[in-house]
């Protein structure tokens, strides 16, 4: 398991402007909203094998725009220390 990324590491450096991890970050909560609402629709209609594909897409891109928020976050502090 990997450690967790702070703005004190000094081997991570993101090259990209925070702007783009913000509209990564909304992207990827947006497709886990609609898959949670997937997994819901499914569920009701007892439809298994969808609400495992639904819930599993829905976990990765909560993990994703978690990644995204954290990332944005270590490049707003470093534009912000310079």
């Amino acid at each position: 398991m990997h450690k967790l990324r702070t703005d004190l590491d000094r081997d991570f450096v993101t090259r990209e402007p925070p702007e783009l991890h913000a509209l990564a970050c909304l992207v990827h909560g947006a497709l886990a909203a609609l898959h949670a609402l997937g997994a819901v629709y499914n569920y009701r209609r007892k439809n298994w094998g969808d609400v495992a594909a639904h819930t599993a897409a829905a976990l990765y891109d909560a993990h994703s725009a978690h990644h995204h928020y954290r990332t944005e976050q270590i490049a707003l502090r470093r534009l912000s220390s310079r």
